[in-house]
């Protein structure tokens, strides 16, 4: 009787087997990520900031953003100039078929790196 049921628990064990027990069940887009929420963001326009209507002078801009290796940076840019609050301050990447003026000179940017 134990003969029998230790070859039916080894016909059962074979069937159920895979050819590669390494390879993944799942498909090939889905291995690696951590986590079923879906990341879609576009590519950055412009944004507007609105200064209150207390601010004069603007100090300094920190800009925080992700490296391809998923480390984080923030890049620390002095300015020190007068503002008006009563137009916004505009944020947008660099257009070559813009024929505004390049922008006045400015030292050069201090790079710090955030430990998550």
């Amino acid at each position: 009787m134990r003969k029998i049921f230790w070859l039916f628990l080894s016909l059962i064990i074979s069937i159920e087997a895979r050819e590669n027990p390494f390879e993944t069940t799942n498909a090939p887009e889905v291995v690696g990520k951590t986590t079923q929420i879906e990341e879609k963001r576009s590519d950055f326009k412009s944004t507007s900031i609105t200064f209150p209507s207390s601010a004069r002078i603007l100090k300094s801009v920190t800009l925080t953003f992700q490296n391809l290796d998923g480390s984080i940076e923030e890049e620390h840019q002095n300015i020190d100039q007068n503002i008006d609050w009563h137009h916004p301050l505009l944020l947008s990447p660099q257009g070559v078929e813009k024929s505004t003026p390049p922008p006045a000179p400015v030292p050069p940017l201090t790079k710090k790196k955030i430990l998550k």
